[in-house]
């Protein structure tokens, strides 16, 4: 009899951790806020003064909805930057799925890059499709580089999708980013029409309701390149410091150190910082509003 009790509670145990682990347990829904007018994206939050923000304590993040009959709107805003990570090289992704589930087959990728003001002219000149008059490429040359603002769309079910090529550009949203007061906002629309027309089996839209997963931070490819070409350059100086005879903290961390103890210390360096890294990520059920 104590027996058969005890395999009953470790069976009871089982099924508690089973319905804990494929998220049983959840959040309440938040509840997105109707909007009539659509939001101006500049990465401030000045519309959003009347909507209770929510908060998820683990990396200090606070966030909330709003939407209208055709955008979804996302305040996103970062009140430690320590839990930034490599935001700036990963981007900020926010995984879609209809309600309830928890898969990360589409998503939108927003990402901040700097370029050049001659890739940056480049880029309006195809806009416009003509070129640009000479006049005006000198004035936008007086910066050296500008902020390009970038959405990605990230489908795993597409026939040609690889992790080993570029994600396409994806013109059904838009964002910006900006520091206020020492926090660091993202603003990010995206279109239900232009979400509709690649995974209509999502069903965004008013009244509807949704699985949103936000992801960022971690060793990505383009982080791992960054830091192989800064510890690079910052190799290339400690060199240059030793042959001048210059006494430096860099010539003093690689004085001695011949071309095979040199790459072995910096590959050292980069597997360190690397584990320091940390990639988040966590899932939000939002009930999008509808005009009453």
């Amino acid at each position: 009899m104590k027996q058969r009790k005890m395999v009953n509670g470790l069976l009871l145990a089982f099924v508690v951790l089973a319905l804990v682990a494929t998220g049983f347990s959840k959040d309440k829904p938040v509840e997105s806020q109707w909007v009539s007018t659509p939001a101006s994206i500049d990465g401030m939050n000045t519309e959003w003064g009347n909507v209770s923000l929510i908060t998820y304590k683990k990396t200090k993040v606070d966030y909330t909805f709003m939407n209208g009959e055709k955008d979804l709107f996302i305040l996103f805003i970062f009140k430690d930057p320590k839990y930034l990570s490599s935001i700036n090289w990963t981007g900020l992704t926010v995984w879609l799925s209809s309600q309830g589930k928890e898969d990360k087959n589409l998503g939108i990728r927003f990402i901040r890059k700097q370029i050049s003001a001659d890739d940056y002219i480049a880029i309006l000149e195809k806009q416009v499709g003509n070129a640009m008059p000479e006049e005006k490429k000198e004035q936008i040359r007086q910066n050296k580089a500008y902020w390009l603002f970038e959405q990605e769309l990230i489908n795993k079910n597409a026939a040609d999708y690889s992790e080993d090529t570029p994600n396409p550009k994806f013109n059904g949203a838009s964002f910006r980013n900006n520091v206020l007061q020492k926090n660091i906002i993202y603003e990010l629309a995206i279109s239900f029409s232009k979400l509709a027309e690649i995974a209509p089996e999502i069903g965004a839209g008013p009244g509807k309701s949704l699985s949103l997963n936000f992801e960022w931070g971690g060793a990505s490819k383009e982080y791992k390149e960054a830091l192989a070409v800064g510890m690079a350059q910052q190799d290339t100086r400690a060199r240059a410091a030793g042959a001048t005879g210059s006494l430096t903290s860099e010539r003093g961390a690689s004085e001695g150190l011949g071309d095979v103890e040199r790459s072995s210390s910096n590959l050292a360096r980069m597997r360190s910082q690397l584990q320091k890294v940390k990639k988040y990520n966590f899932w939000v059920e939002v009930n999008l509003a509808q005009n009453k």
